[in-house]
């Protein structure tokens, strides 16, 4: 028998896979799902707005531009993506949508900038700002520990959870994650 925790981590997985694809039908129907066994009323509307978030990085992963034209453009572009976020963060707590639309949003440029690094010295000091922005989200709503655990595992399992040599332990420890997010707080909101 599958657990709560288990099939959270599946759906999460599955976003980023169709997101990967750029198959965001799919995105917006795994998210609904996520959402709405997380017992979010309006988990259509955080789904929709998750998706579009998507779909604006996507836009801008896959643009074929100049690197000086995508600069110009990346700042707009992450306005919009962070708008989407607090949005969908909003409906789920409003108290900290400002918060985590702003964090969720730095990890993801950071992931963003991380991918057209040349060197691995650059790349790892994304990482540790991918790390601290991730760390920042968790730590508006838990423990010093507890935020690091959490950032620990939701960095890691993304990590390798693009490998599909080691999807599986990218999917344990997103069980994991999610397992430990659920006993702890009563409105999770990440993806």
């Amino acid at each position: 028998m599958t657990t709560l925790p288990e099939k959270l981590a599946r759906l999460n997985y599955q976003i980023w896979h169709y997101d990967d694809l750029r198959n965001f039908k799919k995105v917006n129907g795994s998210a609904k799902v996520l959402f709405r066994m997380l017992r979010y009323k309006n988990y259509e509307n955080i789904a929709k707005h998750v998706t579009k978030a998507y779909r604006v990085y996507a836009n801008l992963d896959d643009e074929t531009t100049t690197t000086r034209e995508k600069i110009k453009r990346k700042n707009s572009t992450f306005l919009l993506i962070e708008k989407e976020i607090f949005k969908a963060a909003k409906i789920v707590d409003p108290k900290t949508a400002n918060q985590i639309a702003k964090f969720h949003t730095n990890w993801w440029f950071y992931f963003f900038k991380k991918k057209k690094e040349p060197t691995f010295l650059r790349k790892l000091k994304d990482y540790r700002e991918i790390l601290r922005f991730i760390y920042k989200q968790h730590a508006v709503k838990h423990s010093k520990k507890i935020a690091i655990v959490l950032t620990l595992l939701l960095f890691l399992a993304g990590l390798l959870g693009h490998n599909r040599r080691i999807k599986k332990v990218g999917e344990y420890l997103l069980t994991q994650y999610w397992q430990l997010t659920l006993k702890i707080n009563n409105n999770p909101f990440m993806f």
